[in-house]
C-alpha cells in the first residue's frame, strides 16, 4: 500500500509481534535475525513489552517493494 492509498491518521499505532508477523508474513526468528543485521526496524521497549511503530513497518515494506520493482 502506498502513502497515497493509506488513510490519514495522526495516531501511529503500535504493533506487537503477532501483528508484525501477520503484516510482513515473516516469523519471529527471521525478524530478529534481520534486526541483528540492521535490516529491519528496531522495536520500542514499553515496560517489559516491545512493539513497532506501524509507520516504520509500512515504510520498511514500501522500501522492499521499491527495491524489487
Amino acid at each position: 500500500m502506498t502513502e497515497a492509498n493509506r488513510p490519514a491518521s495522526n495516531v501511529d499505532r503500535l504493533l506487537r509481534y503477532r501483528e508484525v508477523e501477520n503484516v510482513t508474513g515473516f516469523r519471529r526468528s527471521t525478524i530478529y535475525f534481520w534486526m541483528s543485521k540492521g535490516l529491519f526496524p528496531k522495536p520500542l521497549k514499553i515496560g517489559r513489552a516491545i512493539a513497532w511503530r506501524e509507520r516504520d513497518i509500512q515504510q520498511w515494506m514500501d522500501e522492499r517493494a521499491e527495491a524489487t520493482a
